[in-house]
């Protein structure tokens, strides 16, 4: 979607009623619009400075209502990736949230937000536009694209263009038991309570029904808290699996128990992948035995028909990382880095900015000081849009280092001309010092 058709639609749809789908899972293009009354974002200094700096955090809980009144919950984080001394913006965050409007009904957020105020705030009147990277029921695999106002009095209108994903393919419904599950909570207060501002991350193994090997790891930032009687807590953030070698990304909203298990059923939203599970959408549904074994179900949709291949190919030097050191020196669950990327065209013309965090999970399984790390990749292009992709490697080949070699991660999402964009971004070195950035997209066609 163009940003001037962007700004059109922003106008025209803020009293419009919802509108779903003729069926649950049809493939349908949706509009949807919703009200948030003003609400408090709490901030969370993590490295005592005093102000905003990267690897602090937003976080928040909100009431949201559609326009015929229907009533749910947003729960989301972003994180502060860095603060550039030169460009536009006084302060850049990525990060993820969830829109639950209950009966099973849930759509999936993420991507940058940068502010131009030098307090950090959203200036009214300004159009914030983010990708949809999924949904659930109602919403099933949905991508598109969310451009939310905020008025003078705080208050939000979020109005939602996406299209769902069709219906469910039996034949790409994976049965998973995870069998062994190491919880921790990477504590960021010091005041030994799990609360709003933690991480809660974890690794899972287990297999399929079929017999293929599944590894899961997750960060998670706790949104509400601290709970003085230990009790649930409600967290955000993204679950990775591997299955096979194939990456499979998702995003879940859910209550945990203190110490870092599960309170309830795990439901999380399916928004991409890369392999045999490139562009994979769905549901991920999970319980708890009695023997303490993981049972849980990912679904997944048929190919959105009527979807077109696209390839960009953009340039770059090496990253300059940024370090936050959380918890015990050195390094440790919740360290962050990050990192600004300015990109280039084949041609040599600015194309436009990367920026990116990533959080270590847990150490390599042999015991050695290889750190796994996950995080989320904004690319801003030239012309405002925006393209979202997902990370999960070990620290040691996040980057490629031979021309023989290639860094693959998920794209789950975009903004603008790349509006509900998924597929693979495959990182290659140039032979001269720089990377080579290729993106094999599928775009919707006509009708977004």
């Amino acid at each position: 979607m163009h940003p001037s058709v962007r700004t059109t639609l922003t106008t025209a749809l803020l009293g419009a009623a919802l509108l779903l789908p003729a069926a649950a899972h049809a493939e349908d293009d949706v509009t949807l619009v919703l009200h948030q009354e003003p609400f408090e974002v709490a901030f969370h200094d993590l490295d005592g400075d005093g102000g905003a700096s990267a690897g602090d955090l937003y976080t928040w809980v909100a009431p949201v209502t559609t326009a015929d009144g229907r009533t749910g919950t947003i729960v989301g984080d972003h994180q502060v990736v860095v603060l550039p001394t030169e460009g536009p913006f006084r302060e850049v965050r990525i990060g993820t949230s969830v829109i639950d409007l209950g009966d099973g009904d849930a759509i999936a957020l993420g991507g940058i937000v940068p502010v131009t105020t030098p307090l950090g705030e959203i200036e009214p009147g300004i159009t914030l536009a983010n990708a949809i990277i999924g949904g659930t029921g109602l919403f099933g695999g949905a991508k598109g694209e969310i451009d939310s106002v905020r008025a003078e009095d705080g208050s939000w209108t979020h109005t939602l263009s996406f299209r769902t994903a069709g219906t469910v393919d039996p034949a790409r419904t994976l049965l998973m038991t995870m069998t062994a599950t190491d919880w921790s909570i990477a504590e960021t207060s010091g005041d030994g309570k799990t609360g709003a501002g933690d991480f809660r991350v974890f690794h899972s193994i287990g297999s399929t029904d079929d017999g293929r090997t599944v590894e899961s790891r997750g960060a998670h930032v706790v949104v509400s808290g601290p709970r003085e009687d230990g009790g649930p807590v409600d967290v955000v953030g993204y679950s990775l699996a591997v299955v096979d070698g194939d990456l499979e990304v998702s995003i879940r909203a859910q209550t945990v128990t203190a110490t870092g298990g599960i309170a309830g059923p795990v439901n999380s939203v399916i928004v991409g992948g890369t392999g045999r599970l490139a562009g994979a959408r769905g549901a991920w549904t999970g319980e708890r035995r009695d023997d303490g074994t993981i049972v849980s179900r990912s679904v997944y949709f048929a190919d959105p028909v009527g979807e077109v291949e696209r390839t960009l190919v953009l340039r770059s030097a090496l990253p300059e990382v940024v370090t936050l050191d959380r918890g015990e020196p050195g390094p440790s669950i919740g360290d962050q880095r990050s990192w600004v990327l300015p990109f280039t065209s084949d041609a040599g013309e600015p194309a436009g900015t990367g920026y990116g965090y990533v959080t270590s999970l847990s150490p390599a399984d042999d015991g050695t000081s290889v750190w796994m790390v996950a995080g989320l990749i904004s690319v801003q292009l030239a012309d405002g849009s925006t393209i979202l992709v997902a990370d999960l490697h070990p620290e040691e080949t996040a980057l490629p280092t031979a021309a023989d070699l290639a860094v693959t991660r998920a794209v789950i999402g975009g903004t603008g001309a790349w509006a509900g964009a998924s597929g693979e971004l495959v990182t290659t070195v140039d032979g001269n010092g720089g990377l080579v950035h290729t993106f094999a997209l599928r775009m919707p066609g006509a009708g977004m």
